[in-house]
């Protein structure tokens, strides 16, 4: 409820974000400060020296910018380590190799036996598709720009199951899948073509100004995949609200993929009514 999204579907997150933004804002100003304290703890008592070491590992900008496609989690005892100077980190970028390591433009030089370069992912490509609709694909910089990150609304009976990738990664796949099997099947009815563009415009727009840029910056939802996926169960006329009759639970506990297992059962259930779904265009 509290992370902001392109998109809150729900009444209760729509007032929370919209009227008390202030209140938001303080949550995830209480969480950056639980991280921070988390980290700082491992030098407590060590020396300034070893307390600036672990503070230069600490990002200058908000946590929520960093609640993305790419976010890394700490490996086993990264932080001990540090703290031990078993590793060394520099804000830097690597100037040239040496005889026996590597330059860095700050003007440090590391021997080493073995330099890694760790160098993320480039935006998708589509050799195996048409000119013109590779041009459509491969135009942005950060990524495949599709509506709900599924269909291209130009390119016709193509669809994508993977660029909606999240925390939640099989359930986004599967409900995304079931989504297009009822868009090919004449189950579901999208928008018209403007409304669909308009909405891509919108959550790329919203996207670049929220999120760090990453290569697949537009073709995932991320942390946000709890929104992401109650909109597409909202378009297949599906409640979002896995947990309910429980309603502590829906309010208070992690949402797991096996909250997601009878998604196409509630899907059947309805499919035997007959009844021709309309897409809302947008949902903020």
């Amino acid at each position: 409820m509290m992370m902001p999204s392109w998109s809150h579907p729900s009444a209760v997150e729509r007032m929370m974000h919209l009227r008390t933004p202030g209140f938001v804002r303080s949550f995830w100003k209480m969480i950056e400060g639980l991280l921070r304290g988390k980290i700082m703890k491992r030098g407590a008592k060590l020396g300034p020296d070893i307390q600036q070491r672990l503070r230069s590992l600490i990002p200058d900008h908000p946590l929520v910018a960093d609640l993305r496609s790419a976010s890394c989690l700490e490996p086993e005892n990264y932080y001990s380590f540090v703290a031990a100077g078993r590793i060394v980190p520099h804000h830097t970028e690597i100037a040239a190799f040496t005889p026996k390591g590597i330059r860095l433009q700050n003007g440090v030089t590391i021997d080493c036996d073995m330099v890694m370069l760790s160098l993320g992912n480039s935006t998708p490509s589509f050799p195996f598709l048409p000119a013109e609709y590779r041009a459509m694909l491969e135009s942005e910089p950060d990524g495949v720009q599709l509506y709900r990150h599924l269909v291209h609304p130009k390119i016709p009976r193509l669809g994508f199951a993977g660029f909606n990738h999240g925390f939640l990664h099989v359930p986004s796949v599967e409900v995304g899948t079931l989504w297009l099997s009822a868009l090919w099947k004449g189950n579901l009815r999208l928008p018209p073509l403007k409304s669909m563009e308009e909405s891509i415009v919108y959550l790329q727009t919203w996207k670049r100004e929220h999120i760090h840029f990453e290569p697949s910056r537009s073709c995932g939802v991320n942390t946000r995949f709890q929104q992401y996926l109650d909109i597409l169960l909202k378009d297949l006329d599906i409640s979002p609200y896995r947990k309910l009759p429980d309603v502590l639970a829906e309010v208070f506990a992690r949402y797991r993929a096996s909250d997601y297992a009878e998604v196409f059962s509630d899907y059947q259930r309805r499919q035997a009514k007959e009844k021709i779904l309309q897409v809302s265009p947008l949902m903020h």
